[in-house]
């Protein structure tokens, strides 16, 4: 989703430089591999596919070391934002933004209560095979364990409202990135909220 963003950001804007994708991928590999040693993340095939499931209700019984690791990783991911340019930045800013005012609006409080799937993805050449959704069958098995809903954020709305439709989430609501910015090349962004549950209304 971040990287549908950044993208199509003005011609001036230097986003293809070594040492910025030197650093997202640092930082990116590091998140990663933090999550699956903290229990949020699952792969396949050493990353051929992988996804984070967070469960906010069970933050604060988090061990003192792993609130340390994730202090790593939140200063690797700064490092990254220098290497953005001003647009980068303020897009950066209006997807946090938007996410938090939607889910606030939509979800409430029952964000702490519910399962986040807070990101699931396939390498391209290894999708079609079944990964994708044997790893979000874990988020969601893990919130019926518990009797609770789970909910996530979705960009590509077209392409993944199926397969999410097919995990049992259906969407709550939409917003727009890029439609009120004039450097935005392309068409704006559809970001959709989704849960599984029925409770959940605008």
């Amino acid at each position: 989703m971040v990287l549908e963003i950044l993208r199509p950001t003005p011609p001036q804007d230097n986003t293809g430089s070594r040492l910025r994708k030197a650093a997202v991928r640092a930082s990116t590999r590091l998140s990663w591999t933090i999550q699956v040693y903290q229990g949020r993340a699952w792969t396949i095939e050493s990353g051929d596919a992988a996804v984070i499931c967070v469960e906010p209700y069970k933050e604060s019984q988090r061990p003192r070391k792993d609130k340390a690791l994730e202090a790593i990783v939140r200063r690797f991911m700064r490092i990254q934002v220098l290497f953005d340019t001003k647009e980068q930045q303020k897009r950066r800013k209006e997807i946090g933004t938007k996410m938090e005012q939607l889910a606030e609006a939509t979800l409430g409080e029952m964000q702490k209560e519910m399962v986040n799937l807070a990101s699931i993805m396939t390498k391209p050449e290894k999708q079609g095979r079944g990964y994708g959704t044997a790893l979000g069958k874990i988020v969601t098995d893990i919130a019926d364990a518990e009797a609770r809903d789970s909910w996530l954020f979705s960009s590509n709305v077209e392409a993944n409202t199926g397969f999410y439709n097919n995990l049992g989430y259906i969407t709550v609501a939409t917003f727009l990135l890029g439609d009120d910015n004039p450097t935005w090349r392309e068409r704006p962004v559809t970001i959709a909220l989704v849960g599984t549950s029925a409770h959940v209304v605008v």
